[in-house]
């Protein structure tokens, strides 16, 4: 999406690891509607051709990391978007597609990279990531200390397997 380019990760990830071979993947998420041509069958073809493209990359030995990008909720009051942002996180991290599409869709909710993070769910469910982390959670309001208008940003982590 136009707020999260590759160019931004770049840096993160080649300090962490500055022979990383990077493919990127990026899906146009257009901000003033929710799943726009995208279905669930089209999400989860999506999703199958990433598990396939990670299960092939992992069978020639190497090591895969798939990087999401996505704000939560945005522009909303404070009191409003913790509890939206805390049933996005649960959803997220429980793979529930289905019903991170339905909540995100029938609740107008402000996400901008829904599309990107209901693929990954689809590819870490096909890959048989069943454990979820949550890395980090916080607000702008943290920063800025408006809590008339704030963003929601969360990180998780999908484990495959048992962790």
């Amino acid at each position: 999406t136009a707020n999260h380019p590759l160019e931004n990760q770049l840096p993160f990830i080649t300090t962490l690891n500055p022979n990383t071979k990077i493919v990127p993947f990026t899906v146009f998420d257009h901000n003033l509607v929710h799943f726009p041509d995208w279905d669930l069958e089209r999400v989860d073809l999506w999703g199958q051709a990433l598990a396939d493209l990670v299960t092939e990359l992992e069978a020639n030995g190497e090591e895969v990391l798939v990087v999401t990008t996505t704000d939560l909720v945005h522009r909303v009051p404070l009191a409003e978007a913790e509890p939206k942002d805390a049933e996005l996180m649960s959803l997220i991290t429980g793979l529930e597609l289905e019903s991170f599409h339905d909540y995100v869709v029938s609740e107008s909710i402000t996400i901008c990279g829904e599309i990107p993070v209901a693929i990954t769910m689809s590819a870490a469910r096909k890959l048989g990531h069943t454990n979820t982390e949550i890395t980090g959670y916080d607000t702008s309001y943290t920063k800025l200390q408006n809590p008339d208008s704030v963003v929601g940003y969360g990180s998780a982590i999908f484990w495959p397997g048992s962790k």
